[in-house]
């Protein structure tokens, strides 16, 4: 009994390991007046690189990255769950450092800017992603 309750530990501990991947799109919104999305395409287990594109005020400020294999994005893995890097706003051609936590229980992203940008750039600070 306590080998089958170790198994399925083990099994649980590396399922969640394993579920740590943040590929793919995903979504904030805010009152239909500001909306973000952020694509993430994974490099290896540490690292991953994608693009954000912002609307603000009813689409009046557009932070997008055009040319969607040149990436705006990049990240590295530096706790479990954790990830920061650095983000390009195509509004203000600058690099700012970002911080990405990956919520398992809630299947969602928060995205906490730790330096901004020089000039105008439309990534939401401190809000949840959805996928």
């Amino acid at each position: 009994m306590k080998l089958l309750i170790k198994i399925i530990f083990l099994l649980f501990f590396y399922s969640t390991l394993l579920g740590q991947d943040i590929s793919g799109n995903w979504n904030w919104n805010f009152k239909e007046k500001h909306s973000s999305e952020i694509t993430l395409i994974k490099i290896n287990s540490n690292e991953y690189k994608g693009n954000y594109c912002s609307s603000y005020f009813n689409g009046m400020k557009i932070d997008c990255n055009e040319n969607t294999t040149d990436y705006c994005l990049f990240l590295n893995k530096t706790a479990n769950n954790i990830f920061t890097g650095t983000f390009e706003s195509s509004f203000s051609k600058s690099i700012g450092t970002i911080k990405l936590e990956y919520l398992p229980s809630l299947n969602k992203i928060k995205i906490t800017i730790l330096n901004e940008p020089e000039g105008e750039f439309y990534l939401p600070n401190n809000v949840m992603f959805k996928k």
